[in-house]
């Protein structure tokens, strides 16, 4: 009896044992599924991130090509203002105090474009 006793003592020893075992399988299994889905997503992650940085930057030149153009629009815009001073001080009688202020302001107009490099060839001085 006490042989019997002993026998299904180390018996359930062995079986805890085995359930022990299955269970860390069990559990390294888990974690090697956690361990990839972790992974995944940081790579997604990572990839949202470059794909942002790469969007602002793309934006960042856009936005510059806009301002380009409407700076270009803007001179050509004041270049046709300067032609039509001109005309207008062919017209006027000299040494008037309207063409003087006509002047004035030409020349205003022309040391802004200069001040965005329009340079002397395309202003009618």
């Amino acid at each position: 009896m006490e042989e019997e006793r002993k026998n299904n003592s180390e018996e359930t020893k062995e079986e805890k044992l085995l359930m022990g075992v299955d269970e860390a399988r069990a559990l390294q299994a888990e974690l090697e599924k956690a361990i990839q889905e972790r992974d995944e997503y940081l790579d997604g992650w990572r990839r949202a991130k470059a794909d942002l940085a790469n969007y602002k930057k793309e934006e960042v030149k856009r936005l510059e090509e806009i301002g380009k153009f409407a700076t270009e629009d803007l001179i050509a815009e004041l270049l046709t203002v300067l032609s039509s001073f001109d005309l207008s001080l062919s017209v006027l009688e000299k040494n008037t105090a309207v063409e003087k202020g006509i002047y004035l302001i030409k020349n205003q107009l022309e040391d802004i474009l200069r001040k965005y490099g329009v340079t002397s060839c395309f202003l009618y001085s």
